[in-house]
């Protein structure tokens, strides 16, 4: 072909077509960094955003599903919420007081029956110091002592799958959906938590703790025998049982013994 009619030719493209065609030239050959690239640097932003959007709406939904818990009567700076459970510590928890199964039922503002309807675990922060607990929520169907509400939120140390200590496992025990007899001392009003200066109101978020904090009651199990804190964490001589009169763990037995300790310590007041 005549050189000249190509010169020609060449004279009637536009300089966009030429200068985009020399630009892709040198993304195929590495000479232009690819992320300056617009619909690449496009589709970096729309990541990013949907990334952020996403952030914020979990972050929304956290607080949503664990929520602060208001509280009527504090002091301080501090703070109660809920928390997941994966998100809870133990606490430097001290020994169990040793009470006799007489001391028990006597200490005891309510022994009632019931299905235990939810377990939550809480963060209570003391203006930077953060101890973990348990709220457990029970319909109650049967109240043996005590003016005990149809409904009682129990507060009790935190439940989570790990513990360091032994008597932490007696409350691990405990489960959604759980049928038991259970004994309760009532948070008396006024009765506060204190700690690093702060404080409030313990019945501003439950109805009673259980005796010791931790040695509950009896948990009916499917196969109708009961788990308590003796077969829990069972000791090297039978002696050293809580319930000591309690012969076999039968659910029949254990409400037997439930209703014979009650008459026994009504008896002796």
């Amino acid at each position: 072909m005549n050189k000249y009619l190509i010169i020609e030719a060449l004279n009637y493209l536009d300089d966009d077509i030429i200068e985009n065609h020399i630009c892709r030239k040198k993304i195929m050959c590495g000479d232009i960094n690819k992320e300056k690239h617009p619909m690449r640097v496009r589709r970096k932003l729309v990541c990013a955003g949907t990334l952020l959007i996403l952030v914020v709406f979990l972050t929304g939904m956290y607080f949503v599903i664990f929520p602060k818990i208001e509280l009527d009567n504090y002091v301080g700076n501090m703070s109660v919420k809920y928390v997941p459970n994966w998100f809870v510590k133990s606490n430097d928890n001290e020994m169990l007081p040793y009470y006799t199964e007489t001391e028990l039922f006597e200490r005891a503002d309510f022994v009632y029956s019931g299905t235990i309807k939810e377990i939550k675990q809480i963060k209570i922060d003391f203006d930077g110091i953060v101890v973990y607990n348990s709220l457990i929520t029970i319909d109650v169907d049967k109240v043996y002592k005590g003016e005990c509400p149809s409904k009682i939120t129990v507060i009790a140390p935190p439940i989570r799958a790990f513990y360091d200590d032994p008597d932490s496992n007696l409350l691990y025990s405990i489960k959604k959906g759980d049928y038991g007899i259970f004994l309760s001392e009532q948070i008396s009003e006024g009765k506060q938590m204190s700690e690093n200066g702060c404080a409030f109101e313990i019945s501003d978020i439950c109805d009673a703790t259980f005796i010791d904090g931790s040695r509950f009651g009896f948990i009916k199990r499917k196969n109708n025998t009961a788990e308590c804190c003796d077969t829990l964490f069972p000791h090297n001589n039978s002696s050293d049982n809580v319930f000591t009169s309690l012969r076999d763990y039968t659910w029949d037995d254990v409400v037997t013994y439930v209703e014979q300790m009650l008459n026994t310590v009504k008896k002796g007041k």
